[in-house]
């Protein structure tokens, strides 16, 4: 695994789903079941990709299996409307760390275990209380695809010394 790009990004406006969920319960493909046939009814462009992303609440870590979060499926919005069913999600601006995951979803915990075990403890660096999101753009070919690729965005902010 590569060492991630530093970015800083204002406030993204994302129109999508969400579901409250668990770790232990965490099933995405139900959500993105469920938000994939409205895409069409957000007024957006396809090369800004999909979002999944993460809000966890205070004290929350890897081994939180059974405190709940929410799990939005969603993409940034042209023209900010939200349709009938659906919420607006604002993402703050600040520091994020972008990493890279290549291949199927079932690889996934071994990017996250590399990121929090691995990069974020050696870093500068620890989790900044923001949401967590992901970005399936044009090179994501689905979640089984060996080929697939896409950016896990991790919120940062610098250690306090």
């Amino acid at each position: 695994m590569n060492n991630p790009r530093i970015e800083e990004i204002g406030a993204k406006r994302l129109v999508g789903i969400m579901t409250e969920t668990t770790l232990s319960d965490h099933n995405a493909s139900v959500l993105w079941q469920r938000f994939m046939p409205r895409l069409g009814e957000i007024d957006r462009d396809p090369e800004l990709g999909l979002y999944s992303v993460q809000i966890y609440p205070k004290g929350f870590t890897l081994q939180s299996t059974e405190m709940p979060f929410e799990k939005w499926a969603a993409v940034p919005s042209s023209d900010g409307t939200v349709p009938a069913g659906m919420s607006q999600l604002i993402i703050p601006e600040g520091l994020y760390a972008v990493f890279i995951h290549y291949g199927p979803v079932s690889n996934f915990p071994e990017t996250i275990k590399y990121i929090f075990n691995e990069w974020m403890p050696e870093s500068s660096y620890v989790m900044a209380s923001r949401p967590q999101f992901e970005i399936m753009g044009p090179d994501y070919k689905g979640p089984d695809d060996p080929d697939s690729m896409e950016e896990v965005w991790i919120p940062i902010e610098l250690k306090q010394t």
